[in-house]
């Protein structure tokens, strides 16, 4: 797994932005008119629960396999790479913020209130850099993988396939598949036995 080298952007307002909502009582699934929105070109459906928003700026680019599902009151706003492999479950309150490049494959399942960020604040003495640039790296995370709820995805992170990460970690770094990780700092706790599809 290869995860971006480190850089930092500066953010800067396009004039093409977009929310995408689903205000009404139950989940369900909400075929977007994808061809008017270059980002979301040749999608699948996907299913947005109530309150999910999705928020697309400058050259954002999204793309999922099937079987998409996206619970209530999730959040996702990218201006970068967002990629979902097939059969991905987001439950509510999951929050996405991608600035560079986040892929999660096939069969993940991330719990309640989970967060990725690829981009943290360039803490500089000008509080007008410290508002505007970021300092991002890639977030890669494989097929197989459970992630627990109120975990926190930081920046340049690569989680392989099969690992199982605790509720309420906090995980930066490289892990090797099949791994128990947990903690705050998130670390390897032991190996899975794991049968995990190929």
């Amino acid at each position: 797994m290869v995860v971006a080298r480190r850089r930092v952007i500066q953010v800067r307002a396009s004039k093409f932005e977009i929310a995408v909502r689903e205000l009404r009582g139950r989940p369900r699934w909400l075929l977007l008119k994808y061809r008017n929105f270059r980002h979301l070109s040749g999608m699948p459906p996907v299913r947005l629960g109530a309150g999910a928003v999705w928020v697309f700026r400058g050259s954002a680019k999204i793309e999922a396999g099937p079987g998409l599902d996206i619970r209530q009151n999730s959040s996702i706003f990218c201006q970068g790479k967002l990629s979902f492999g097939d059969r991905v479950f987001l439950n509510k309150d999951v929050q996405i913020s991608v600035y560079e490049s986040l892929k999660i494959g096939s069969d993940v399942r991330v719990g309640e209130r989970v967060s990725f960020h690829d981009g943290n604040h360039v803490i500089d003495s000008t509080a007008e850099m410290w508002r505007d640039a970021y300092d991002v790296e890639s977030i890669e995370i494989g097929d197989h993988v459970w992630i627990g709820a109120n975990s926190v995805i930081l920046p340049g992170t690569s989680i392989g396939p099969g690992c199982v990460v605790g509720a309420g970690s906090i995980v930066r770094g490289k892990f090797e598949p099949n791994s128990l990780i947990a903690g705050v700092p998130a670390r390897f706790v032991r190996a899975l036995s794991r049968d995990v599809p190929a």
